[in-house]
């Protein structure tokens, strides 16, 4: 997991940087145009304009790249985690049975709490992955802003192709989650709270069936428990 938020919060890095360049160019495109001749400024203008789109495409390059090579080992870390959650919260349910005909049962502690720490930490992991894939989400819609500006204001001044480029890159950076790994889901705060609602109602449906062992027991009943 620390592998793959260290990349892609490089990755993120990468594209604030992009999207200051983008907001100093319009800056700069406003500014200028009174202190330097026409001609000079055109050719200027030119130049940082190709610099700004050839910075996108290598940017967005960067970010497939990144998509295929984390892909499978961000899904993995997912499914792993959403298993321990799930799992661990269910376990857990052993801290109620801790006081049993009068005596602490330290097994059932122990063993509860183990459980309870891999559900909590396996909640905390899914959390921070998501979290570096909504922060990745609002560069994007950042530099999505700044193009956009950039298309508004040159509309005029650029060519045919330019204004193509522009056009995909637009497209590009206009992806709610630019993390997906392998195209098979979004990750960012979204996905996470309907990952979360999905957790939360197995956990539900887990913890009905706990708790109808634990009143047959207490009833006299003939389940079988662990300890």
């Amino acid at each position: 997991m620390a592998f793959v938020q260290y990349l892609v919060g490089c990755l993120r890095i990468h594209v604030d940087d992009y999207a200051s360049h983008v907001g100093d160019y319009l800056t700069e495109s406003r500014t200028r145009c009174a202190e330097i001749s026409i001609i000079g400024g055109s050719k200027n203008k030119k130049d940082r304009l190709g610099r700004i789109l050839d910075a996108g495409f290598w940017l967005s390059n960067l970010s497939e790249q990144a998509n295929v090579t984390l892909g499978r080992l961000t899904l993995t870390i997912l499914f792993v985690n959403v298993v321990l959650s799930s799992c661990g919260v269910y376990l857990s349910t052993s801290l109620f049975n801790v006081r049993r005909d009068g005596q602490f049962r330290i097994v059932n502690f122990l063993y509860g709490s183990s459980d309870a720490f891999v559900g909590v930490y396996g909640i905390y992991v899914l959390y921070k992955l998501h979290k570096v894939g909504q922060e990745l989400a609002d560069a994007y819609r950042r530099v999505r802003r700044g193009l956009q500006l950039v298309a508004i204001e040159e509309a005029d001044a650029m060519s045919p192709r330019e204004s193509q480029q522009l056009a995909f890159l637009l497209e590009h950076y206009s992806s709610e989650s630019p993390l997906q790994p392998l195209n098979a889901c979004n990750i960012n705060y979204a996905s996470g709270a309907s990952l979360a609602g999905l957790i939360f109602t197995y956990i539900i449906v887990l913890l009905q069936f706990k708790m109808g062992e634990l009143s047959a027991y207490g009833n006299g009943g003939d389940v079988k428990t662990p300890f």
